[in-house]
């Protein structure tokens, strides 16, 4: 199908441009989407469901500050768009039902956020699963964005607590709504960083890390500035090897099914201007001199802005040479999404090992990790720059083990689920967009 402004481009990068026609070989072949920049006004409807611990952790500035940001969010909203609000704390409260964000929804809004009070203790889930089902009882629309945020400065100590039942709830309720994203907000150095992690990684969300109150309006920016620029849901890459050709390994973050032959990458969904790049390790067989194929790559999503579901299918070659007449380079591209791929698996294995207590074990493999990406290929390449930046913080925040405590495995975490991801948070802006960026300078 035609290309138009709206659409994700899908586009393929091999890691050498020439393979010996008569050599077998495994090679890495990236596979990349972008998606479009677009302006504000020719976005998509976004339904958005705040859900705020009001436990008596969260009294006064916490609160007053969380209350205002909800407010923020209700000044970017329009009249296209549904907000609803529910806080929590032993009980949850339903402030505000999904209601459209005109003149006279934004004000019972306001009016909805002062009403809320600090209570008793916090039982997370139950706000969590009220969240999702305003969603599921008004009906997803394919043609709107969905979203719930979850926040909270503590555990679960009410109702269901362990992290894997938590998990398991969410599965239920995301059976039948799985376009709804979940991101989470844990504030200051006593939440469960390790469950809100694994619920925004589930529900194909962002966690992010609120160190101090002063972050909570930046990271709501980045956040809602993200949903408000979503171009594609539902994004998934199909890559199966043709002509001989068989896929080893696919090597990505995100959730991946295989099925014979091929593998499905999901990807949740695209905002403006994100990228994200899927590597894949390729066997090659000997063949007959001249192009060949390797691979073939079908994206499908559906197009909130045109209100169509796409599908996308292209065939990626290689040339096949029977004599190389030039030295083969490898393209620095796929060296850096190498690099990205190390570093969020550095960051999840460093963090386990310091949740263990074997600080010294994970540091040695932080550092480790810096020398091997500055000895790299792309090394010295602006966004490989950006990764070491993230692991030295990651060497700060694993000084010791207060500091560990309190702040480093919060960052850690944030960090891993912006580089696995390739999206922004507050903790990593390697990924920034032009709407994340306005909306968090809005809120100045």
């Amino acid at each position: 199908m035609e290309q138009t402004p709206t659409s994700l481009d899908l586009s393929f990068a091999t890691e050498v441009d020439a393979v010996q026609n008569v050599e077998e070989r495994e090679i890495v072949v990236m596979v990349s989407l972008l998606a479009p920049h677009f302006e504000a006004n020719e976005r998509a409807p976004l339904d958005l469901v705040c859900v705020i611990d009001r436990s008596g952790s969260m009294s006064g500035p916490k609160l007053q500050l969380s209350k205002e940001t909800l407010n923020f969010t209700i000044r970017q909203l329009q009249a296209k768009d549904r907000l609803a609000i529910v806080s929590y704390d032993h009980a949850v409260a339903v402030d505000l039902g999904l209601t459209q964000m005109d003149q006279k929804g934004k004000e019972l809004a306001v009016t909805a956020v002062a009403k809320i009070r600090a209570g008793g203790s916090t039982d997370l889930c139950a706000g969590m699963l009220k969240g999702l089902e305003l969603v599921k009882e008004t009906g997803e629309s394919l043609s709107s964005v969905s979203s719930v945020l979850l926040m909270t400065d503590g555990c679960a100590n009410a109702g269901i607590q362990k992290s894997e039942e938590i998990i398991k709830e969410l599965k239920k309720h995301r059976e039948n709504s799985s376009s709804t994203t979940l991101h989470t907000f844990g504030y200051g150095g006593d939440h469960d960083v390790t469950m809100l992690k694994a619920i925004s990684d589930e529900a194909m969300g962002v966690y992010y890390f609120i160190e101090n109150q002063d972050q909570i309006p930046e990271a709501f920016g980045d956040c809602i500035g993200g949903l408000l620029s979503v171009v594609g849901q539902n994004v998934s890459v199909c890559v199966e090897g043709v002509d001989g050709s068989k896929i080893t390994q696919v090597m990505t973050g995100f959730k991946t099914e295989k099925s014979g032959e091929s593998s499905t990458v999901h990807l949740g969904d695209l905002q403006s201007e994100e990228g994200r790049d899927i590597l894949c390790k390729v066997s090659l067989p000997s063949c007959e001199a001249g192009s060949a194929n390797i691979i073939k790559a079908t994206i499908s999503y559906f197009n909130v802005l045109e209100s169509i579901q796409v599908d996308i299918e292209q065939i990626i070659t290689i040339n096949r040479p029977d004599q190389l007449t030039e030295a083969v380079t490898c393209n620095p591209k796929i060296d850096q999404q190498k690099n990205r791929l190390l570093t969020a698996e550095v960051l999840i294995k460093a963090k386990q090992l310091a949740d263990q207590g074997s600080l010294e074990p994970a540091r040695e493999l932080v550092r480790s990790t810096i020398k091997r990406i500055q000895e790299s290929p792309s090394g010295n390449e602006i966004y490989c720059q950006g990764l070491l930046v993230d692991l030295q913080d990651c060497l700060s925040g694993m000084k010791d083990k207060q500091m560990y405590t309190t702040s480093g495995c919060y960052s850690i975490s944030s960090k891993a689920s912006s580089h696995t991801q390739q999206r922004a948070t507050t903790s990593t802006k390697s990924y920034s967009t032009t709407s994340k960026t306005a909306t968090r300078n809005n809120f100045k």
